[in-house]
């Protein structure tokens, strides 16, 4: 009985320094592949990177890493300070490279934005006043939820946020130019807010294109400014019955 424990002990101190054994060779053969080699010091996303992500926001999403001088890019990031004051201009995936092309300053990142209509959807247009879309303060690449009024004969007074998180495509007219904003003001800074009606385009499928030009034509229609990460919780029908429960 004493023999069986004492190889049974002897078999476990075995496994151990086995796997410690090849733990070892595994990382002496790591250094053993980098030596001789020249390597460098890269920035490696750690977790995608959304568009629109500013480089300030970076620390926590990539990491600094060492690769042979032949594998990392010519014209990679070294340093976040390379990127101050930049987005993000397209996703960004983990173990990607950061790039200096992959990023621009937030009016070239907008203006780049302008048009993009996300693979099997359709933009619509809608002409809206200033103060039923934040005072003019839309840009191409936001989100905004979509609020929809109607009043007799065509319904009962309601409004409803029918639509959440819809994609800005273009905005045409009495916008406020970027550069009468205050320099060195953020993206999202207001500037001089517009006193005409001015076009706002969405990307939307179908369904949604037909109930949003119904609103326009029967109706009007409110935006909010809605981030991705806006709590989308609580939307409900309002009327005059419900409006103050």
């Amino acid at each position: 009985m004493r023999s069986r424990i004492v190889a049974a002990v002897l078999a476990v101190v075995l496994a151990v320094g086995g796997t410690l054994a090849l733990v070892a060779y595994v990382r002496g053969a790591d250094a053993r592949a980098l030596a001789g080699t020249r390597t460098v010091d890269v920035l490696v996303a750690t977790q995608t990177i959304p568009p629109g992500t500013p480089a300030k926001a970076l620390v926590g999403m990539v990491a600094v890493k060492q690769l042979p001088q032949l594998a990392a890019l010519p014209d990679r990031v070294t340093t976040l300070d390379q990127l101050s004051g930049q987005v993000a201009l397209v996703d960004i995936l983990p173990g990607e490279q950061l790039v200096p092309a992959r990023f621009a300053d937030p009016a070239t990142a907008r203006e780049q934005g302008q048009g993009a209509i996300p693979e099997g959807m359709q933009e619509v247009t809608i002409q809206l006043e200033p103060r039923r879309a934040l005072g003019g303060d839309v840009a191409p690449g936001d989100t905004v939820g979509v609020f929809m009024s109607f009043t007799p004969p065509v319904k009962d007074y309601e409004t409803h946020l029918k639509f959440q998180k819809v994609r800005v495509t273009r905005v045409q007219g009495a916008v406020a130019p970027a550069a009468e904003r205050a320099e060195g003001a953020e993206a999202s800074t207001p500037g001089p807010a517009p006193t005409e009606a001015f076009l706002v385009s969405l990307a939307v499928d179908v369904p949604m294109a037909e109930r949003i030009v119904y609103a326009a034509e029967h109706g009007t229609i409110w935006l909010s400014k809605e981030p991705l990460g806006a709590n989308e919780a609580g939307s409900s029908v309002v009327n005059s019955g419900s409006v103050y429960k």
